[in-house]
């Protein structure tokens, strides 16, 4: 008997928790936004550069592989001298 009432008092007041909570959110004022956007008429569009075509990538490259096959590169080789 005193295990039903408990259920039965636990569930009245969940549920009368909850219709409070419900009623305090919905009729509370809504936040304002934590950044002002801009009107929608003033729109920035960046403007970005052309992807490099294939070719133009491969000469880039074999420019700065010339560097390090240079013979005048005067710069010594890492050694570890491990075992």
């Amino acid at each position: 008997m005193t295990k039903s009432i408990m259920h039965i008092w636990i569930s009245l007041a969940s549920i009368t928790a909850f219709v409070f909570g419900w009623a305090i959110f919905a009729h509370a004022e809504k936040p304002a936004p934590l950044v002002a956007q801009p009107p929608p008429s003033v729109i920035v569009v960046p403007a970005l550069e052309p992807i490099p075509s294939i070719d133009e990538l491969v000469r880039s490259n074999a420019q700065s592989m010339q560097l390090f096959q240079n013979p005048t590169f005067s710069q010594p080789r890492l050694r570890a001298r491990g075992s």
